[in-house]
């Protein structure tokens, strides 16, 4: 997928992380800074290799503002101040845990994707250090439908990263990439086939709102 193409939107990515928005952003996370391939992963440590992202970059090319990300960012990772405080959090298990989302009526899972080390001032412009919950990343692209079922998760643990770059979104969401040149008109009617319903005559449609 080439740097300037549009991010895909996948309903049921959504549906799992109870917004677009934040499905989006791990979209763009997971194609755009994808695992490194160093043998490091859930066979060694239960977070991966730390990935160095830009907030003000990533707000320009999702086309949303800081605060929206912001928000977007929170909903997917816990937020540490320094390294020495997620690595404190790291050695009693706690690194991906956001126990303030347990009791809050949102859906939002108290165990997150990622961690991310940096300001949490999303006024200014910011850089952030991010790393992945492996486990966590499956679970939610499994529930999603985004899992390739030859894949199994023993694969996953047994060879780290490498096996986990192939799995992820750079990997796996080439097959269902939407066609950029289907128009909105086809996707309708096809949608209204799906369900039994006749298709619409758009351009009658326009006319009728016309007038």
């Amino acid at each position: 997928m080439a740097s300037n193409d549009p991010i895909p939107f996948y309903g049921s990515l959504a549906k799992v992380l109870h917004g677009p928005t934040i499905s989006i952003v791990l979209t763009y996370l997971e194609i755009h800074h994808p695992p490194a391939a160093d043998g490091t992963g859930p066979s060694s440590s239960l977070s991966s290799t730390p990935i160095l992202i830009d907030c003000d970059v990533i707000s320009t090319t999702l086309g949303v503002s800081r605060r929206t990300l912001h928000v977007a960012l929170v909903c997917l990772g816990t937020f540490w101040s320094t390294e020495a405080e997620r690595v404190r959090a790291a050695r009693v298990g706690r690194e991906f845990l956001n126990p303030a989302h347990s009791l809050k009526p949102t859906g939002h899972d108290p165990i997150k994707i990622y961690s991310f080390t940096g300001s949490r001032n999303y006024q200014q412009p910011r850089t952030l250090l991010f790393r992945r919950n492996y486990a966590k990343l499956v679970n939610v692209l499994t529930l999603a439908g985004l899992r390739p079922p030859q894949v199994q998760m023993n694969d996953i643990q047994a060879t780290g990263a490498k096996a986990l770059t192939a799995f992820t979104l750079p990997g796996i969401l080439e097959s269902v990439l939407p066609d950029w040149s289907d128009r909105r008109s086809g996707r309708w009617d096809r949608w209204r086939a799906e369900r039994g319903r006749k298709p619409t005559n758009l351009k009658r449609m326009r006319q009728a709102r016309s007038s």
